[in-house]
């Protein structure tokens, strides 16, 4: 018997003990697993690739492949898409990871970890099976004949696409005609020859026949093609026949043929080319879609899109051959196909370009009228990437585009809408899929649309021209010939040659602002009379021929920052293919320059900039460039590597700088004298970032008058920084100071002195971040007893800053021990951090974050109170040794204050009693504040200690997570007496955040509330909550997550007159990891209209919920419904619900096991018909017992359904099983990737398609899914 416990235990350990330590092996070689994935998928690409050239160099001799060969190749896409898709959400879990969720992403890691080994052994297994001997075989004689691939063909997976679809519409026996349709030069007659080969391949006809129509068809030369056909198909000897015989014979045989009519320009009659009306399909092509559906009535059409970049690439180098392989031919390669393809006049490569310009001019030719011609021809210069359609309307109006008797705005707009669906249709114009109203032209096509060559004839008096965001791969002839023309903007053009620019010799002004330009023409040379040359933002502009900006003697104005950084060295010969610095000496009129120097040994020794009053100039390559917009007229930004190319005309222009920054700058010990002696009279800005060497800004030995117009000090990552000032300051230095900023100076033990700190009267700004050796930000002085006034602060930013112990603390307390501070005789330990010495009447945004040693922020002392009244935001995090926030005599002059966040902070009560109060309730106002956050506060017992009442009257927003230990709302007033008697016995009584009644929250717009005790003290609903929230007549949002709530509305609780009005407000309600949570409310509920103006309902791992809402509910107004995770839901509402639903734009249902359909029919209904108006978007995921949408033969209709995502649904074989109407819908997605589409007829088709392609991989992907969601079961 005394075995039994042994045995007992042995067992417990045994299924406890294991799985723990296997679950904690996951998570502890989680980065072991991920790495492993990585290398493995590296090893199945590379074996596919392997594999994959063998397969390519037997189709190419017409050779059949292996079907294992085939399944395996298959089998790795789906791998490889698996994996990297894992390996994806590691990178972004990795990314995501906040310190306050450290459960979660330990639990994330599990899941990653096993998922990654599951899959890295599968991959394992997959190159084990991977080993074939051959690839393929060689067909029978006469397949072979047959079966030759196209020549020069390349097998690309978005056109592989395109023919599969078109393949399985040829074997579909209600479709006899099938178009496709796309702009010239895409691919059509090359995939003709596909469709033609695959066709005689698989056998499905008796006869194929490919015939070219043109835009003037030899109707005779395709009728004997296709009688020829016929004649073979009908063992026929003769090689004439008559039409009426042909069709005679065809009819009663029955022969089976298909027939490829490729690139018809308008309808043709099919009878008069021999085609018969039955036993013949036919494959039409076009550039124009309304040819082939209203001319020519094809069933089922498909649009050709130009190639993506990837595929292009990959074309590019198969038509290469292997030199393409050679690294140094290949980037060749590669640069001059870009440069070639983005030159616009087809001269440039006339075998190659001009068939394509010659197909899309006669696209033009052969627009309907004037009206469309001239749209197209305004589409190429009104927008380089995007065509704007209100761009479209309002030039077209002004233009007088349209036709004479449309003389309103509203009836251009229906005319705009018409023409501009007659371009695409031509695929002269095309849709961009980001957003909707606009539009954009291929390349290609845009660059024939030309502006004409003579539009500038009459016009010899023009002086300002601009032709802002034009297409203009030459200039217009006749623009050259504008001899009076004195201003130039080229600005968002993309340009071709413009080397005939050169012709305008009466040009003062050039602006190329932002154009696609990389060669600055020589020609420009001969622009001597030009005052300002604009190079701006020309990101491309990698050469100015040198002796060009010297030549330009009178220019006042050049800028060419942020583009050309080229600059060359000086030299004495004609090496030089690029411009000098050097040739700015020719120069003598400059007084704006705005430049990019990378390179400090480029710099010239005798620059003189006489006249120069207006100046950007970046020395050194760390430098992002800002518009001279957002920054002041003269600014200087150097990184040198020594002092010694600090050169004499740096140093005059440093003494009239108004905006320095500087970097790195070896030699230097201080700022101020070294750099300056004078103290930088007109600086208003200054920033010095990474220094290694510099000790002091300010290093004085006699008193100097220093940045007396400073109004920005930023001082960053300045690693021996020691002190700001160094000896005697003037009273007036440092006046006008603004803004402070001190981030990353390791060795700076406070930012100033209090002497300093008074001659700050206009400091707004002051920022302190990341110094670990910062142990106040103001030293007082020996003997000064004085109150410091920062009258104009407004914001005060302290950030991890580890040794911070107060705002002001004395002198003799930094002294340092190996590094540390002492504080002497320990006076300092106990301030708080907002000193009493010190006052912020104008303060009104206050941010502690990373102040492990601050214990209280106020003090105590009775005239602190008086220095707040301004303060509007408080931010408090990670401040660990905080144990209480405000004392009861700083609230009361809070009354400006809108926002308190405090976050993983040790507090205990936010509120403190300083002594002193009675037994009376104490009154805690807080008028104004609209946002409250508090998380992590795992400390946190009370929000005052004592008996109290507080008011929120204007508070609108709530966050309240992972606040464990205190109870967050009651029902009335804790008494003092239950509270006195229980701690007497040792009992514990949690006093609550709120006390909720009508007053308490009349503004409340929102509230969340995770990871707390939400029970109600004292009541007798432990539960769940009672009726407390129908005290906040003016919630919007509600979010509750991670608590064990059974129920959220107990109806039961409120009287018949109170439900009425229940939420009138609510638009949002979001309930997440709800593990206890049964139902929203029970299900013999009265009708009532609690969520009729709810828009957004979100529902993730309530695992115990059964049916979403019962059956009393009306969802009238729901937009957006989200549920996930829900494993015990088996409908998700009632017909009557359904029928609610009349708003409701988009469903996501995802990784529910047990639901079998999304809408179950009430007793005693059957066949009724429910309609979702709105609907435009369904997903149904991860769903493995759905059977169908809705339970019976009801009908149901989508007039505005446009998506549908249907994944992993293995039982759904049919959609519903009454009438179901969907017309706007056109594919199916069996993923989230919108080209992932399928289509058969209807939904209902379509879905039972799917149905019967679902492969091992989404087997396998469905079992892991499954697998996974067990975890949920008891998702916290």
């Amino acid at each position: 018997m005394e075995n039994i416990p042994i045995s007992i235990a042995a067992k417990i350990a045994e299924y406890t003990v294991a799985p723990v330590g296997q679950w904690l092996c996951y998570s502890c070689h989680y980065s072991k697993n991920m790495e492993n994935l990585k290398y493995q998928v590296e090893r199945l690409q590379h074996s596919k690739e392997r594999w994959q050239l063998s397969v390519d160099a037997a189709l190419r001799n017409g050779e059949k492949i292996h079907s294992d060969v085939n399944k395996w190749l298959t089998d790795v896409y789906a791998i490889t898409e698996s994996a990297t898709r894992m390996l994806r959400e590691g990178e972004e879990k990795a990314e995501a990871k906040s310190s306050h969720a450290t459960c979660l992403n330990l639990k994330q890691r599990h899941r990653l970890s096993r998922e990654a080994n599951k899959i890295a052994r599968n991959i394992v297994k997959h190159l084990e099976n991977g080993n074939f001997n051959t690839v393929s075989y060689p067909p029978a004689a006469q397949d072979h004949m047959v079966t030759t691939r196209v020549k020069n063909y390349v097998t690309l997976n978005s056109r592989t696409s395109v023919v599969n679809r078109i393949m399985e519409a040829l074997g579909d026996a209600n479709i006899n005609k099938i178009g496709v349709w796309g702009m010239p030069g895409v691919g059509k007659s090359t995939l003709m020859k596909e469709i033609e080969r695959r066709a005689k391949e698989e056998k499905l006809f008796y006869g194929v026949v490919l015939a070219a129509v043109t835009k003037s068809p030899e109707l005779s030369r395709i009728r004997g093609e296709i009688t020829v056909m016929l004649n073979r198909a009908l063992h026929h000897q003769q090689t004439e026949i008559r039409r009426a015989n042909l069709q005679q014979e065809s009819s009663t045989k029955d022969t089976k043929l298909l027939v490829i009519l490729d690139d018809i320009w308008k309808q043709l009659e099919l009878e008069d080319i021999g085609i018969p009306s039955e036993g013949c399909k036919v494959v039409l092509t076009s550039r124009n879609r309304d040819v082939l559906v209203r001319d020519m009535g094809s069933q089922k059409n498909f649009k050709l899109m130009s190639l993506l970049e990837e595929e292009a690439w990959y074309l590019f180098e198969k038509m290469a051959g292997d030199s393409f392989n050679d690294p140094d031919v290949r980037e060749v390669a590669i640069e001059d196909a870009e440069l070639q393809l983005k030159r616009p006049p087809p001269v440039d490569v006339p075998e190659i370009v001009s068939p394509i310009y010659s197909c899309i001019e006669l696209s033009y030719n052969n627009l309907a009228d004037k009206e469309l011609k001239s749209l197209f021809l305004l589409c190429a210069p009104v927008g380089q990437f995007n065509i704007y359609y209100q761009d479209l309307l309002r030039y077209g109006f002004g233009w007088g585009l349209f036709q004479r008797n449309i003389v309103t705005l509203e009836e251009a707009r229906h005319r705009l809408d018409s023409l501009v669906s007659d371009l695409q249709d031509s695929c002269l114009l095309l849709e961009s899929s980001n957003t909707s109203g606009q539009f954009y032209m291929h390349d290609v096509v845009r660059y024939v649309a030309t502006i004409p060559d003579t539009f500038f004839q009459g016009m010899d008096k023009l002086n300002i021209l601009d032709l802002t965001k034009m297409q203009l791969p030459l200039l217009p002839s006749s623009l050259l010939h504008l001899r009076n023309l004195q201003t130039l903007c080229l600005d968002q053009c993309v340009l071709g040659d413009i080397s005939g620019i050169g012709e305008l010799k009466n040009l003062l002004i050039l602006s190329l602002l932002h154009s696609d330009i990389s060669t600055l023409p020589r020609e420009i040379r001969s622009l001597v009379h030009l005052r300002l040359l604009d190079l701006r933002n020309c990101s491309k502009l990698e050469m100015i021929p040198p002796n060009i900006i010297s030549r330009l003697v009178k220019l006042e104005e050049l800028y060419i920052g942020n583009n050309f950084v080229q600059w060359e060295a000086e030299c004495h010969n004609d090496e030089r293919k690029n411009a000098s610095l050097a040739e700015l000496k020719h120069l003598s009129n400059l007084t704006t320059l705005e430049i990019q120097i990378p390179d400090a040994n480029n710099l010239p020794e005798d620059l003189i900039f006489e006249k120069l009053e207006r100046y950007t100039i970046c020395i050194g390559d760390v430098w992002h460039w800002i518009d001279s917009a957002n920054q002041s007229s003269r600014t200087l930004k150097l990184k040198l590597k020594s002092n010694f190319q600090l050169k004499f005309w740096i140093k005059m222009l440093l003494k009239r700088t108004e905006n320095l920054h500087l970097d790195e700058l070896d030699g230097v010990k201080s700022v101020i004298p070294e750099i300056d002696e004078e103290g930088f009279q007109q600086l208003m800005h200054l920033q010095i970032q990474n220094n290694g060497e510099i000790k002091h800004i300010l290093n004085l030995r006699t008193p100097v008058i220093a940045f007396p117009t400073l109004e920005t000090l930023v001082l960053e990552n300045m690693i021996s920084l020691e002190e700001i000032c160094h000896g005697k300051l003037c009273v007036t230095s440092f006046k006008n100071l603004r803004i402070l900023k001190v981030k990353r100076c390791n060795k700076l033990r406070y930012v100033f002195s209090s002497s300093i700190a008074r001659g700050l009267p206009l400091l707004q700004k002051l920022e302190v971040r990341s110094c670990n050796n910062m142990g106040a930000i103001v030293a007082k002085e020996e003997e000064d007893g004085d109150t410091i006034l920062f009258h104009k602060l407004h914001t005060l930013v302290l950030k991890d800053l580890p040794k911070l112990v107060s705002f002001l603390s004395t002198k003799n307390s930094f002294t340092t021990d190996c590094g540390e501070i002492i504080m002497e005789g320990n006076q300092d330990i106990h301030m708080p951090l907002l000193h009493h010495q010190v006052a912020f009447p104008g303060l009104k945004k206050l941010t502690m974050k990373g102040l492990p040693k601050i214990k209280h922020v106020w003090s105590d002392y009775p005239k602190t109170v008086f220095r707040f009244q301004n303060l509007q935001e408080i931010y408090a995090v990670r401040c660990e040794s905080l144990k209480s926030f405000f004392p009861t005599s700083v609230i009361s002059n809070l009354e400006q204050l809108k926002i308190l966040h405090i976050d993983d902070c040790g507090i205990e009560e936010i509120v403190i009693d300083e002594g002193g109060r009675d037994q009376a309730a104490a009154r805690l106002v807080f008028p104004r504040v609209s946002e409250l956050h508090l998380r992590n506060l795992r400390k946190l017992k009370w929000f005052y200690k004592g008996m109290h009442v507080s008011k929120w009257p204007m508070l609108k927003k709530i966050w309240i997570d992972r606040c464990k230990k205190v109870m967050i709302f009651a029902s009335r007033v804790v008494n003092f007496q239950e509270t006195v008697e229980a701690r007497q016995f040792e009992m514990s009584i949690k006093q609550p955040f709120f006390l909720v009644d009508e007053s308490t929250f009349p503004n409340l717009e929102l509230l969340s509330l995770g990871f707390n005790q939400m029970a109600i003290w004292p009541s007798k609903f432990p539960d769940f909550p009672p009726c407390f929230l129908t005290r906040m007549p003016n919630l919007l949002e509600f979010e509750v997550s991670h608590c064990g709530w059974k129920e959220i509305f107990p109806y039961e609780l409120l009287d018949p007159e109170v439900q009425v009005m229940t939420f009138p407000r609510l638009r949002q309600l979001v309930l997440e990891s709800l593990p206890m949570l049964a139902h929203l409310w029970k299900e013999d509920t009265q009708p009532c209209p609690l969520f009729y103006n709810l828009e957004f309902l979100e529902v993730l791992h309530c695992n115990k919920l059964r049916i979403l809402v019962p059956s009393t509910v009306s969802l009238r107004n729901l937009t957006d419904l989200s549920v996930s995770n829900c494993h015990g839901l088996i409908n998700l509402v009632t017909s009557s619900t359904a029928r609610t639903l009349l708003q409701l734009n988009k469903m996501t249902i995802s990784k529910c096991k047990k639901i079998t359909k999304i809408v179950a029919m009430e007793d005693g209904e059957a066949n009724v018909a429910i309609t979702f108006n709105k609907l435009t978007y369904l997903e149904l995921d991860g769903l493995p017992n759905l059977t169908n949408f809705c339970s019976g033969a009801s009908s149901f209709w989508f007039p505005s359904l446009e998506r549908v995502i249907v994944r992993c649904c293995p039982e759904m074989k049919t959609f519903c099983q009454g009438i179901l109407s969907t017309p706007k819908l056109k594919g199916v997605q069996a993923t989230k990737y919108k080209d992932d589409s399928h289509w058969e007829h209807d939904l209902n088709t379509t879905t039972l398609r799917l149905w019967e392609s679902n492969d091992d991989d989404t087997q396998w992907l469905l079992r892991e899914m499954v697998e996974n969601s067990k975890e949920d079961e008891g998702h916290p």
